[in-house]
Formats: C-alpha cells, structure tokens, sequence
C-alpha cells in the first residue's frame, strides 16, 4: 500500500496507510487531546503496547488514573505496524550463552519474564473480550539449511530439560505433511507457546480496556517540554501542561534525545519490514501445503518471518541492518 503522505510530524497524524489499519476501525473514542493544565499522579508518555498496558494494569490492579499522552494516535507507531507475533524471545543467542554471560539463575528469570508476558498478552485479550485475530498457541522455526536442524535439536533438547517445554523436531517429511512445503524449509521446531495477532486492533482494544478501567487517554498530545518543579515533574503539550509525581517513558524507538536528559543515547531504533501479499486462491495455497495461521521464523541471524493471515494473505517481514556496509549486507545473508 502507498505511503500516507500527510505530515507526520503535527500532532494528530492520522495512522499510515498500511493492511493493519485499512482492517479496523480508525480511532478509540474517548481520547481527547489535552485541554488544559492537569495534575496527576502518573503521566504515561507514548500510546502503544508498553503505554497501554501501563495504563490498564495501573488502574485495575492499583487504583490509579494515568493519563497518558500520546502525539498522534492509539497505537500509531510500532505497535500498531509490526508483525504481530507475540512471543517469548531472548534474541539470537542460545540460552545456554545466556547462562555463561548472566549466570543459570539470572537466564532462567529472564526466560521465564518472557513467558509471562505472552501470558499477559493472551489474557488481556480474553480478559476484555478484544478480538485481535489470535491465532492458536504455537509457532514453527525453520531450518532454512539442511546442516541447521541438527543444532536446532539439540536446542530443543536443552529447552526441553530446563523448562519442559514440549518442544516438537519436526524433519522435512514431518514439515511437508503437517504444516507447509517451502524450498527453504529443511525441517523445523515446534515451539508450542506464543501466537500471532493483528497488531493494531490489539493496541486499539488494550486502548479500550485501560479507559474501561479509568485510565485517561489523550491523543494529539506530544511532549514538547519537560521540566522539574520541585518535586513534580511538567510536561508540555500543546493544548496544556501536566504535572505529574511519576512519569513513564513508553516511547520506544520514538524517544527523542532532548525529551529527557536520561534517554539521550540510550535508545536504538531497530529496522524491520513487512508486506501483505493479495489473497492466496485456493489452488496456490494447496500447491504448497499451507495448512496453518501460525507465525513462521526461520534460521537466520537476521531471520525472515511470515504467517498466512486469517484471510489467506501471506505476511512476509525481514529484519534489516544498521548500517549500509559491505559486512553488514554480508551478515544479513548467513
């Protein structure tokens, strides 16, 4: 889809053109902007995944109204523009290099971190009744070389005995049959936690459910200052100021430098593409055995990850570099 052209830069910019905003509704209502000065306990600066559930888990768990401010609108960065695969990840590396640089215990804690978030996530949706086209438990890493499995199994073997988790070693024929055919499929694992979901009707919904339980939502309401006054902080926008005893910065990649003294370099936005193909007919989704809606990665250090959506388009996304380098493109392709 074309880009939205608007200026992305005022406050309000409406979402850019793309498949998870052209298949839900456009706006939560009951986000109006900042319309005066405020005083809160707890200012929320940024309304996608992180910002919203701050929100929500703030006021049904503890009582407290946080208004959240957000420059454009619910859900319109990375949260409402990414893969949507929600699930339990600690990066490329094996868990065992994790538990030579952090120690077992402190591996094991982080692991189990992720985990729970793919369990808050699932009930979140199920708690609010938000239909966010979740798919069922599960997710298939593909072998995209044939000398990657046998690794990859012994990975799993390991995973299996710190956590039994059931975690399935599924070889070509086993793929073939069960899930899909791919030229660059050489066997794959089951892993059998995680899911995948439209992601900007689940940041619309979790809008919904944290004002549902009292938390105050405004869009087109950037942070254009912040300052101290004793023991409050002040917070700029454009239709007022808070004042708020805490603040949370759920920004992400969007944290500008001179926001806050803190953030400044800090923060490293991360690359990563997605497209929507048209809809697969019948007759080319049974050319290849595309059995499955669960979300697909694949081997590589900068994988490839894919998933045939719920109405039999394929999502393709790649992770990109950080740098336009000759070892950098090198990388890319191991």
């Amino acid at each position: 889809m074309a880009i939205n052209t608007t200026d992305l830069t005022r406050p309000g910019a409406p979402h850019v053109n793309s498949y998870w905003a052209a298949t839900t509704a456009p706006d939560v209502p009951g986000a109006p902007p900042v319309q005066g000065d405020i005083d809160t306990d707890i200012a929320i600066i940024g309304g996608g995944y992180t910002g919203l559930s701050a929100a929500y888990h703030l006021a049904r768990d503890h009582g407290v109204k946080a208004h959240l401010l957000e420059a454009h609108r619910i859900g319109w960065g990375c949260s409402g523009r990414n893969g949507g695969f929600c699930s339990v990840g600690i990066g490329k590396d094996d868990f065992e290099d994790w538990v030579q640089r952090f120690g077992e215990a402190q591996a094991l804690a982080t692991f189990e971190l992720g985990r729970e978030a793919v369990r808050t996530v699932r009930g979140l949706l199920t708690d609010n009744a938000i239909d966010a086209e979740a798919t069922a438990d599960g997710g298939l890493e593909l072998a995209h070389k044939p000398n990657r499995l046998p690794e990859m199994a012994a990975r799993a073997d390991r995973m299996r005995k710190r956590f039994g988790l059931d975690i399935r070693v599924l070889d070509k024929a086993d793929l073939d049959r069960e899930f899909l055919t791919s030229r660059e499929a050489h066997g794959a694992l089951f892993h059998p936690e995680g899911f995948a979901l439209h992601a900007l009707k689940y940041a619309q919904g979790l809008g919904r459910a944290a004002i549902a339980q009292g938390a105050q939502l405004h869009e087109s309401s950037p942070v254009t200052g912040w300052r101290r006054d004793g023991a409050r902080h002040l917070l700029q926008t454009p239709g007022g100021t808070v004042r708020a005893r805490q603040v949370v910065i759920a920004t992400n990649g969007y944290t500008n430098d001179s926001l806050q003294g803190w953030t400044a370099g800090r923060l490293l936005p991360v690359l990563s593409n997605i497209i929507v193909t048209r809809p697969l007919t019948e007759a080319e989704r049974q050319s290849v055995n595309w059995r499955t809606h669960l979300k697909i990665w694949d081997s590589r250090r900068l994988l490839f990850y894919y998933r045939l959506l719920l109405d039999n388009r394929i999502l393709f996304g790649a992770r990109g570099g950080i740098e336009d380098s000759e070892a950098e493109h090198r990388y890319r392709k191991a």
